[in-house]
Protein backbone atom coordinates (compact mmCIF):
# COMPACT_ATOMS: atom_id res chain seq x y z
CA UNK A 1 0.00 0.00 0.00
CA UNK A 2 0.98 3.66 0.01
CA UNK A 3 -1.08 5.11 2.86
CA UNK A 4 0.56 7.49 5.34
CA UNK A 5 -0.63 5.12 8.08
CA UNK A 6 1.36 2.15 6.77
CA UNK A 7 4.05 0.65 8.98
CA UNK A 8 6.18 -2.47 9.32
CA UNK A 9 6.09 -3.95 12.84
CA UNK A 10 8.66 -6.31 14.37
CA UNK A 11 7.99 -8.22 17.60
CA UNK A 12 11.38 -9.13 19.10
CA UNK A 13 9.71 -11.55 21.52
CA UNK A 14 11.32 -10.04 24.63
CA UNK A 15 12.65 -6.55 25.44
CA UNK A 16 15.93 -5.73 23.70
CA UNK A 17 18.25 -2.75 23.57
CA UNK A 18 17.91 -1.48 19.98
CA UNK A 19 20.84 0.64 18.80
CA UNK A 20 20.62 0.57 15.00
CA UNK A 21 18.57 -0.23 11.89
CA UNK A 22 19.55 -1.15 8.31
CA UNK A 23 17.28 -0.88 5.26
CA UNK A 24 17.14 -1.96 1.59
CA UNK A 25 14.56 -1.58 -1.14
CA UNK A 26 12.70 -4.11 -3.32
CA UNK A 27 15.28 -6.13 -5.30
CA UNK A 28 13.10 -6.93 -8.40
CA UNK A 29 11.74 -3.39 -8.93
CA UNK A 30 12.64 0.27 -8.43
CA UNK A 31 10.73 0.57 -5.18
CA UNK A 32 12.29 1.72 -1.90
CA UNK A 33 11.74 3.86 1.16
CA UNK A 34 13.57 7.21 1.10
CA UNK A 35 12.79 8.30 4.67
CA UNK A 36 10.91 6.90 7.64
CA UNK A 37 9.94 7.38 11.25
CA UNK A 38 10.65 4.88 13.99
CA UNK A 39 8.36 4.05 16.93
CA UNK A 40 8.90 1.55 19.72
CA UNK A 41 7.06 -0.04 22.64
CA UNK A 42 7.62 -2.49 25.49
CA UNK A 43 3.98 -3.60 25.79
CA UNK A 44 2.63 -3.39 22.22
CA UNK A 45 0.10 -0.73 23.26
CA UNK A 46 1.93 2.51 24.02
CA UNK A 47 4.43 3.63 21.37
CA UNK A 48 7.02 6.41 21.44
CA UNK A 49 8.70 8.14 18.50
CA UNK A 50 12.47 7.95 18.25
CA UNK A 51 14.15 11.37 17.95
CA UNK A 52 17.73 12.24 17.10
CA UNK A 53 19.94 14.74 18.94
CA UNK A 54 18.24 17.69 17.20
CA UNK A 55 14.76 16.37 17.97
CA UNK A 56 14.06 15.16 14.42
CA UNK A 57 11.84 12.11 14.02
CA UNK A 58 12.62 11.39 10.35
CA UNK A 59 15.47 9.01 9.44
CA UNK A 60 16.91 8.76 5.92
CA UNK A 61 16.88 5.42 4.13
CA UNK A 62 17.62 4.35 0.55
CA UNK A 63 18.34 5.86 -2.86
CA UNK A 64 18.21 2.61 -4.86
CA UNK A 65 16.73 -0.89 -4.67
CA UNK A 66 19.71 -2.87 -3.32
CA UNK A 67 21.98 -0.51 -1.41
CA UNK A 68 22.06 -0.97 2.36
CA UNK A 69 21.75 2.12 4.56
CA UNK A 70 22.66 1.80 8.25
CA UNK A 71 21.27 4.18 10.84
CA UNK A 72 22.94 4.17 14.25
CA UNK A 73 20.47 5.48 16.82
CA UNK A 74 21.59 8.55 18.73
CA UNK A 75 20.42 6.95 21.97
CA UNK A 76 19.83 3.24 22.38
CA UNK A 77 16.26 2.37 23.31
CA UNK A 78 14.58 -0.53 25.07
CA UNK A 79 11.77 -2.16 23.14
CA UNK A 80 10.03 -5.40 22.36
CA UNK A 81 7.96 -3.96 19.50
CA UNK A 82 9.41 -1.75 16.75
CA UNK A 83 7.48 -0.04 13.95
CA UNK A 84 8.97 1.54 10.81
CA UNK A 85 6.70 4.20 9.26
CA UNK A 86 7.66 5.19 5.67
CA UNK A 87 7.29 8.95 5.09
CA UNK A 88 8.68 9.25 1.53
CA UNK A 89 9.42 6.54 -1.02
CA UNK A 90 10.18 5.70 -4.64
CA UNK A 91 7.40 3.86 -6.47
CA UNK A 92 5.94 2.03 -3.48
CA UNK A 93 7.04 1.84 0.20
CA UNK A 94 8.92 -1.47 -0.15
CA UNK A 95 11.59 -2.40 2.36
CA UNK A 96 13.95 -5.09 3.60
CA UNK A 97 15.65 -4.48 6.91
CA UNK A 98 17.50 -5.53 10.04
CA UNK A 99 17.60 -4.31 13.64
CA UNK A 100 20.77 -4.24 15.74
CA UNK A 101 21.19 -4.41 19.48
CA UNK A 102 21.42 -6.76 22.44
CA UNK A 103 18.97 -8.72 24.53
CA UNK A 104 18.27 -7.60 28.08
CA UNK A 105 18.35 -9.71 31.24
CA UNK A 106 15.22 -9.53 33.40
CA UNK A 107 15.17 -11.00 36.91
CA UNK A 108 11.85 -11.66 38.67
CA UNK A 109 12.58 -11.63 42.41
CA UNK A 110 9.14 -13.10 43.16
CA UNK A 111 8.12 -10.23 45.43
CA UNK A 112 9.20 -6.68 46.20
CA UNK A 113 12.73 -6.58 47.60
CA UNK A 114 15.26 -3.91 48.48
CA UNK A 115 18.21 -4.20 46.07
CA UNK A 116 21.48 -2.60 47.21
CA UNK A 117 24.11 -4.01 44.86
CA UNK A 118 25.02 -6.09 41.81
CA UNK A 119 27.96 -8.39 41.05
CA UNK A 120 28.89 -9.48 37.53
CA UNK A 121 31.39 -11.61 35.67
CA UNK A 122 31.66 -12.88 32.11
CA UNK A 123 31.48 -16.16 30.19
CA UNK A 124 33.88 -18.61 31.84
CA UNK A 125 34.43 -20.60 28.64
CA UNK A 126 35.07 -17.77 26.14
CA UNK A 127 36.33 -14.19 25.99
CA UNK A 128 32.84 -12.70 26.16
CA UNK A 129 31.84 -10.23 28.87
CA UNK A 130 29.86 -7.06 29.48
CA UNK A 131 31.92 -3.90 30.03
CA UNK A 132 29.12 -1.46 30.87
CA UNK A 133 25.42 -1.77 31.56
CA UNK A 134 22.34 0.05 32.74
CA UNK A 135 19.88 -1.14 35.38
CA UNK A 136 16.12 -0.60 35.28
CA UNK A 137 13.61 -1.70 37.89
CA UNK A 138 9.86 -2.18 38.00
CA UNK A 139 7.06 -3.18 40.35
CA UNK A 140 4.74 -4.53 37.63
CA UNK A 141 7.00 -5.52 34.67
CA UNK A 142 5.39 -2.69 32.64
CA UNK A 143 6.61 0.66 33.95
CA UNK A 144 10.41 0.71 34.16
CA UNK A 145 12.67 3.24 35.90
CA UNK A 146 16.42 3.75 35.53
CA UNK A 147 18.73 3.18 38.46
CA UNK A 148 21.59 5.56 39.26
CA UNK A 149 25.09 4.78 40.42
CA UNK A 150 27.02 7.43 42.31
CA UNK A 151 28.08 9.19 39.11
CA UNK A 152 25.85 8.18 36.20
CA UNK A 153 23.21 5.82 34.89
CA UNK A 154 25.90 3.59 33.33
CA UNK A 155 27.56 1.02 35.60
CA UNK A 156 30.98 -0.44 34.87
CA UNK A 157 31.27 -4.22 34.70
CA UNK A 158 34.06 -6.54 33.65
CA UNK A 159 37.45 -6.46 31.92
CA UNK A 160 37.93 -10.23 31.69
CA UNK A 161 35.88 -13.44 31.68
CA UNK A 162 36.18 -14.53 35.35
CA UNK A 163 36.86 -11.46 37.48
CA UNK A 164 33.93 -10.42 39.69
CA UNK A 165 33.00 -6.72 39.77
CA UNK A 166 30.72 -5.48 42.55
CA UNK A 167 28.63 -2.33 42.12
CA UNK A 168 27.02 -0.79 45.20
CA UNK A 169 23.98 1.22 44.11
CA UNK A 170 24.13 4.91 44.98
CA UNK A 171 20.55 4.66 46.22
CA UNK A 172 18.96 1.33 47.08
CA UNK A 173 15.87 0.46 45.04
CA UNK A 174 12.69 -1.40 45.91
CA UNK A 175 11.41 -3.60 43.09
CA UNK A 176 10.17 -7.02 42.10
CA UNK A 177 11.69 -6.91 38.60
CA UNK A 178 15.26 -5.89 37.80
CA UNK A 179 16.47 -5.53 34.21
CA UNK A 180 20.13 -5.36 33.14
CA UNK A 181 20.87 -3.73 29.78
CA UNK A 182 24.41 -4.30 28.42
CA UNK A 183 25.62 -1.17 26.61
CA UNK A 184 29.20 -2.17 25.71
CA UNK A 185 30.78 -5.61 25.72
CA UNK A 186 33.71 -7.75 24.59
CA UNK A 187 32.83 -10.33 21.94
CA UNK A 188 29.21 -11.01 22.89
CA UNK A 189 27.04 -9.69 25.72
CA UNK A 190 27.55 -12.63 28.10
CA UNK A 191 27.10 -12.27 31.83
CA UNK A 192 26.84 -14.15 35.10
CA UNK A 193 25.65 -12.18 38.10
CA UNK A 194 24.08 -11.79 41.51
CA UNK A 195 21.80 -9.22 43.13
CA UNK A 196 22.25 -8.17 46.75
CA UNK A 197 19.67 -6.81 49.16
CA UNK A 198 16.96 -7.74 51.62
CA UNK A 199 13.34 -8.81 51.46
CA UNK A 200 10.96 -5.88 51.76
CA UNK A 201 8.15 -6.00 54.31
CA UNK A 202 4.81 -5.06 52.74
CA UNK A 203 1.32 -4.67 54.09
CA UNK A 204 0.84 -4.02 57.81
CA UNK A 205 4.04 -2.77 59.42
CA UNK A 206 5.97 -5.44 61.30
CA UNK A 207 9.10 -4.29 63.15
CA UNK A 208 12.35 -6.01 62.21
CA UNK A 209 13.92 -7.11 65.49
CA UNK A 210 16.74 -9.51 64.50
CA UNK A 211 19.96 -8.26 66.19
CA UNK A 212 23.17 -7.94 64.16
CA UNK A 213 25.37 -9.28 66.95
CA UNK A 214 26.66 -6.68 69.41
CA UNK A 215 24.96 -8.37 72.36
CA UNK A 216 25.97 -11.95 71.51
CA UNK A 217 29.51 -11.08 70.31
CA UNK A 218 28.86 -12.09 66.69
CA UNK A 219 30.40 -8.72 65.86
CA UNK A 220 34.00 -8.98 67.18
CA UNK A 221 35.74 -6.35 69.30
CA UNK A 222 37.91 -5.12 66.43
CA UNK A 223 34.78 -4.03 64.52
CA UNK A 224 33.73 -1.67 67.33
CA UNK A 225 35.70 1.57 67.59
CA UNK A 226 35.51 5.13 68.88
CA UNK A 227 37.32 8.44 68.46
CA UNK A 228 37.13 9.03 72.23
CA UNK A 229 37.10 6.37 74.97
CA UNK A 230 37.96 6.16 78.65
CA UNK A 231 40.72 3.59 79.18
CA UNK A 232 38.48 1.61 81.52
CA UNK A 233 35.47 1.85 79.19
CA UNK A 234 36.69 1.10 75.63
CA UNK A 235 34.43 0.88 72.58
CA UNK A 236 34.38 -2.93 72.77
CA UNK A 237 32.47 -2.64 76.06
CA UNK A 238 29.54 -0.95 74.33
CA UNK A 239 27.46 -4.11 74.03
CA UNK A 240 23.82 -4.42 75.11
CA UNK A 241 23.48 -6.14 78.53
CA UNK A 242 27.27 -6.10 78.95
CA UNK A 243 28.93 -5.88 82.38
CA UNK A 244 30.32 -2.43 81.57
CA UNK A 245 29.85 0.18 78.82
CA UNK A 246 31.65 2.47 76.40
CA UNK A 247 32.23 5.94 77.83
CA UNK A 248 33.51 8.92 75.87
CA UNK A 249 36.20 11.13 77.35
CA UNK A 250 34.54 14.20 75.85
CA UNK A 251 30.94 15.25 76.31
CA UNK A 252 30.09 16.30 72.76
CA UNK A 253 32.47 15.06 70.03
CA UNK A 254 32.83 11.37 70.96
CA UNK A 255 31.27 8.71 68.76
CA UNK A 256 30.87 4.94 68.78
CA UNK A 257 31.35 3.20 65.42
CA UNK A 258 30.21 -0.32 64.50
CA UNK A 259 31.46 -2.09 61.36
CA UNK A 260 28.71 -4.53 60.32
CA UNK A 261 31.07 -6.31 57.92
CA UNK A 262 28.88 -5.76 54.86
CA UNK A 263 25.98 -3.58 53.73
CA UNK A 264 22.83 -4.23 55.76
CA UNK A 265 19.45 -2.58 56.14
CA UNK A 266 19.26 -1.11 59.65
CA UNK A 267 15.74 -0.74 61.04
CA UNK A 268 16.31 0.01 64.71
CA UNK A 269 18.70 0.66 67.60
CA UNK A 270 18.56 -0.32 71.29
CA UNK A 271 20.65 1.46 73.95
CA UNK A 272 21.47 1.19 77.67
CA UNK A 273 23.55 3.26 80.07
CA UNK A 274 26.55 2.34 82.23
CA UNK A 275 25.52 -0.54 84.52
CA UNK A 276 28.07 0.45 87.19
CA UNK A 277 27.38 4.20 87.40
CA UNK A 278 24.65 6.75 86.79
CA UNK A 279 25.96 7.63 83.34
CA UNK A 280 23.85 7.31 80.20
CA UNK A 281 23.10 9.03 76.91
CA UNK A 282 19.80 10.92 76.75
CA UNK A 283 19.97 11.92 73.04
CA UNK A 284 22.17 10.98 70.08
CA UNK A 285 22.59 11.30 66.33
CA UNK A 286 23.24 8.48 63.85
Amino acid sequence: KSSSDDFLQIDLGTPHIVCGVATQGNHPQDQWVISFKFTYSTDGTTYSFYKDLAGNQVLFANQDRDGVVHQVLYKELVARYVRIHPTTFQGKPCMRGELYGVKTITVDLGSRKTVTGIATHGDHTRDNWVKKYKVLHSHDNKLWMETQSAVSYVLFANQDRDGVVHQVLYKELVARYVRIHPTTFQGKACMRGELYGVKTITGKHTPCTAPFGLENNTIPDDQISSNSSESSHPASQGRLYGASSWCSVTSSSGNLQVDLGSRKTVTGIATQGDHTRDNWVTKYKV
